[in-house]
């Protein structure tokens, strides 16, 4: 066990302290809103800030969580229209299985826990889905929620960063991340073609 934190050890000194994954299937309308997250996220170029669009949460992914000090897990969720999103912050129990993916953040945490004897402050931001129809663009609704949902991550982000840059260019309160990536959403979604197809993950 001492070999293995002693390999976390060496990695946290390569990775960022806070560690966003967005899940889903790119290619099914609101599923793809995690990936759409995490690519904002990575273009906020924070230096403590490293950010993973992912289809599913594979046990691979274990080591990159043990080497964070935060983790945000971002996925969709079925639901109607006007919903907002939700965060939960996640604990220790035992691990759990999300529908339609390998492995859910509980699962993960755990992993990283016995495996790698390390586990970082997390939460998991769910984002109402009400389009999932083969095709990339997201509903109007997902991409409104994708940009508050953004600016709960600016928020733990800076509240947990320590790092001038993360404090310098989230700091203050300030939520223009995530307000810029709304309206480049929009934009992307009006070039995006939309394909009707039957309903998502089987």
């Amino acid at each position: 066990m001492e070999a293995l934190r002693t390999v976390i050890e060496q990695i946290a000194t390569r990775f960022p302290t806070a560690l966003v994954i967005g899940f889903g299937n790119p290619l099914r309308g609101d599923d793809a809103v995690g990936w759409r997250v995490a690519s904002a996220v990575a273009g906020w170029r924070l230096p403590d800030v490293h950010a993973l669009a992912v289809h599913q949460l594979t046990p691979e992914l274990a080591v990159h969580v043990a080497s964070a000090r935060l983790a945000i897990f971002v996925d969709a969720r079925l639901a109607g229209e006007g919903e907002a999103f939700h965060l939960r912050s996640l604990g220790t129990e035992s691990p759990g299985i999300m529908l339609g993916h390998i492995g859910g953040p509980d699962y993960l945490l755990a992993l990283a826990r016995s495996v790698y004897g390390s586990q970082p402050r997390a939460s998991l931001i769910t984002i109402p889905a009400t389009n999932l129809d083969l095709g990339v663009g997201l509903s109007p609704s997902a991409v409104r929620e994708m940009a508050a949902a953004l600016r709960q991550i600016a928020r733990l982000v800076r509240e947990d960063g320590k790092s001038v840059a993360v404090t310098e260019r989230l700091g203050g309160g300030q939520s223009a991340p995530a307000v810029e990536l709304m309206h480049h959403a929009r934009e992307v979604d009006l070039k995006q073609p939309r394909h009707k197809s039957a309903p998502r993950r089987s």
